[in-house]
């Protein structure tokens, strides 16, 4: 019982965002990021990158067909959390998340490592691009290491 509630916290901690990004999307008149850092304690780090569009879905089909596509292949780092839930995953699990533009696209990296039911440490990683650029300064924790 006590793994399941902290499955619900983190999934709680993953969702209000979610929420507020929603409303955000639909009303803003900036495109920024934020992070979310779904860490519960050390052995269970997944950071996961949130974003939101200037007026995306009335102003531009363009953008909002962009954001659509940001939106599909961010939902894919949700299945290490279900597999976690599951038991087929289990601590540690350290992912973590970057942002890079590179000739005229947005570049969204996730990498780390998953531990499997069997002791079996695996690499996990997924990369998607958009073709849009933000306008302002990608947050610190978001930059790749050099």
């Amino acid at each position: 019982m006590k793994k399941r509630k902290l499955i619900l916290i983190i999934i709680a901690i993953i969702a209000i965002p979610l929420v507020a990004f929603s409303a955000y999307f639909i009303c803003t008149d900036t495109f920024e990021y934020w992070a979310g850092k779904g860490s519960v304690d050390k052995d269970l780090h997944i950071e996961v990158i949130m974003c939101s569009g200037d007026n995306l879905i009335t102003e531009s089909k363009y953008y909002a067909d962009e954001m659509a596509k940001f939106s599909q292949e961010n939902k894919k780092i949700s299945e290490v959390f279900k597999k976690y839930d599951s038991g087929e995953y289990k601590k540690p699990i350290n992912i973590d998340a970057e942002i890079e533009i590179e000739k005229g696209k947005t570049i969204y990296t996730y990498s780390g490592t998953i531990t499997t039911k069997d002791d079996k440490t695996i690499d996990y990683y997924q990369s998607f691009s958009v073709d849009c650029v933000p306008t302002f300064k990608i947050p610190e924790e978001f930059k790749p290491e050099k």
